[in-house]
């Protein structure tokens, strides 16, 4: 009985773009992070901060890593 994420309908052209980099699983903890990373100057698309917010919203861990460049 896995728990999913629902996209809205109506934001799909929109958000088409913008899923989260990285996918971390623990199946023995049957827990997911999804990470958007970054390097020193990027900034988040709409698009990202959408999908970031609307994991979030329903209960998914999310998060930001940014790359040291090097």
């Amino acid at each position: 009985n896995a728990d999913c994420v629902e996209v809205p309908d109506l934001c799909l052209p929109v958000t088409a773009g913008g899923l989260p980099d990285l996918l971390l699983w623990r199946p023995a903890a049957r827990c997911a992070k999804c990470v958007e990373v970054k390097g020193p100057r990027d900034r988040l698309s709409h698009q990202q901060r959408f999908w970031l917010a609307h994991m979030a919203d329903n209960t998914m861990q999310v998060g930001l890593r940014r790359s040291s460049g090097a």
